[in-house]
């Protein structure tokens, strides 16, 4: 049976996240031009129906939207192929066109990458880097403003001792569950926590100078999180996706992608670890409280004052849809990845 609470709930966060970012964008003027009938007589090649374009035509004078009443075509040839939606067949390049990962950037790109990974002592690239790559101009801005941040590389350590004390405070059974070890699996998933919270420490800090009095809002937003349930024999790929929506989250980490070479020890963690704190509330509490304590921490920092990020209207209501995705994703990864943490240590 469908779950139409569920269904609702995210139909209101999308709505409020629209609202989010028209008024973001409310000084880019919009330009609309609506045809009637557009007649094909023939198609030998690919027509896309639905957008005309891949994505909306955004230039410094305004967003310009074409809609088409509607659209006649006579024949298609054997060769031909008609599409409904904006990706093109057999098109690789639109597979994945919301992030520009290490192994296709172009150099100049690759070598912001490596300065990342230098920046904050990790060794490998954060996906919130890898989609801002996707606008290169707003990744060399960005990054320009984000090197000369100070701290990045401690802020793991300075924090480590305060959230292991946060989880154990809000997972008090936790201790009475049998532990497996597997010293490989826990080093991944530690080193992907740590990305997680330095990239977290980045964010803040682009928040702090782009959008005033966004992280007070966001510390007394709502941790929205469903009810999890006991699935007995369940398989690595259906607890990922269970998670996902249990969590709201937008993305998996890799750290739940490592799960699926350990079904076994997937399903302890799932059954006998995250369903029982989730009932008790504890993942609500600890996502909570850490988010709070994050935030305490990082307003208690002195840094230097710094200029501004030399973006235009619409490069920074881009750059504010994936910092809010990944603000949104980060404390849960950091909950999930805790839970996982104590069990394989």
């Amino acid at each position: 049976m469908y779950n139409y609470t569920e269904l609702f709930k995210q139909i209101n966060s999308l709505k409020q996240k629209v609202k989010h970012y028209e008024n973001l964008l409310h000084n880019l003027p919009i330009f609309e031009y609506h045809l009637g009938t557009i007649k094909v007589e023939k198609v030998k090649g690919t027509i896309q129906l639905g957008k005309l374009f891949q994505e909306e035509e955004i230039e410094t004078e305004g967003v310009h939207k074409i809609y088409v009443d509607d659209i006649v075509i006579k024949e298609i040839e054997s060769s031909g192929t008609l599409g409904v939606g904006i990706v093109e067949k057999s098109s690789e390049k639109q597979k994945d066109k919301n992030k520009v990962t290490p192994e296709e950037a172009e150099p100049e790109i690759k070598e912001i990458y490596e300065e990342i990974k230098n920046k904050l002592n990790i060794d490998q690239v954060p996906s919130l880097f890898q989609e801002i790559a996707t606008k290169k101009a707003v990744l060399k801005q960005v990054w320009f403003y984000l090197k000369n941040i100070k701290g990045t590389k401690d802020f793991y350590t300075a924090i480590a001792s305060g959230l292991d004390n946060l989880f154990n405070e809000s997972t008090n059974d936790i201790a009475n569950y049998d532990l497996v070890q597997d010293h490989i699996l826990y080093e991944k998933v530690r080193k992907e926590m740590e990305r997680q919270v330095k990239t977290f420490y980045l964010i803040l800090h682009l928040f702090k100078l782009l959008l005033t009095g966004y992280l007070e809002k966001y510390r007394e937003q709502m941790v929205s999180i469903e009810q999890l349930s006991i699935q007995k024999e369940i398989q690595p790929a259906e607890m990922i996706d269970k998670l996902k929506a249990t969590y709201h989250l937008h993305n998996t980490p890799k750290s739940l992608q490592e799960l699926e070479k350990h079904p076994n020890i997937a399903a302890y963690w799932y059954n006998d670890l995250l369903v029982p704190l989730n009932k008790a509330g504890d993942d609500n509490e600890f996502i909570t409280k850490l988010i709070d304590y994050i935030l305490t921490y990082f307003e208690s920092i002195k840094d230097d004052e710094q200029s501004d990020v030399d973006l235009k209207v619409e490069e920074k209501a881009f750059l504010f849809a994936v910092m809010i995705k990944h603000m949104e994703d980060i404390p849960k990864y950091i909950y999930l990845e805790k839970v996982l943490i104590h069990l394989i240590d």
